[in-house]
């Protein structure tokens, strides 16, 4: 199944930026994503045999004194499927990051966007995908640093074919979340590190929805 995935993949692209203090920095981008599926267009691994999505859009970020940051852009993309009709996709993309200092000990960093991405590792021609979080950090006396952050993420799986008879394929799922970190300083080199986190995952197929739960200590070493 997974051989239907298997792709090349070409990148190009660039832009510009202007920074002044005063206002910020500004920036202004282009860039071409191709991709050829070579096992792809066949009844074992249908979909479509080429992607190409061309983005071009503008950014902008500032800190407003040292409290307050932002740092977003906006984007035009299109998403050609060259050979399958009209499903091609023109559309907005976005992203915003704000992070704010509330006290000495207290943070809060939020973020969000929606993009438009080629649907590698999926089946599926290309998604269109959503994300919000918001990320609250308090520092615990000197060595010790507590995270907290409730995710949420939509998926729209667009295909340029319909599926077969039988054949379960998702168009679409969104996963709610918590997660949640402790770091502790044990000197300046060595620290010690705790996370755990919730994901319940519903899906357009009740065979796809799924509830995880992680937990994980590591020890963090600087050389």
């Amino acid at each position: 199944i997974r051989r239907g995935q298997n792709v090349e993949s070409f990148t190009y692209g660039g832009g510009l930026e202007y920074n002044q203090p005063s206002i910020g920095t500004i920036r202004a981008f282009a860039g071409v994503r191709e991709l050829d599926f070579n096992n792809r267009g066949t009844l074992q691994f249908p979909g479509a045999t080429n992607v190409r999505v061309v983005a071009g859009g503008v950014g902008f970020r500032r800190d407003v004194g040292a409290r307050l940051s932002v740092d977003g852009e906006i984007l035009y993309a299109n998403v050609d499927l060259p050979g399958s009709g009209n499903k091609s996709y023109n559309g907005l993309s976005w992203r915003l990051q704000a992070g704010l200092r509330a006290t000495s000990v207290l943070g809060f960093t939020l973020k969000a966007g929606r993009q438009i991405t080629p649907g590698l590792g999926f089946v599926a021609d290309y998604i269109i995908q959503q994300e919000y979080s918001l990320e609250a950090r308090l520092a615990i006396g000197q060595r010790a640093m507590l995270s907290v952050q409730p995710h949420y993420r939509k998926r729209d799986y667009r295909n340029s074919i319909a599926p077969a008879a039988g054949l379960m394929i998702t168009t679409g799922d969104e996963t709610i979340g918590i997660s949640s970190q402790l770091t502790y300083q044990l000197g300046e080199k060595v620290g010690l590190l705790l996370d755990v986190g919730y994901d319940k995952r519903n899906a357009n197929l009740d065979i796809y929805d799924v509830g995880s739960f992680r937990t994980g200590v590591g020890v963090e070493l600087k050389l």
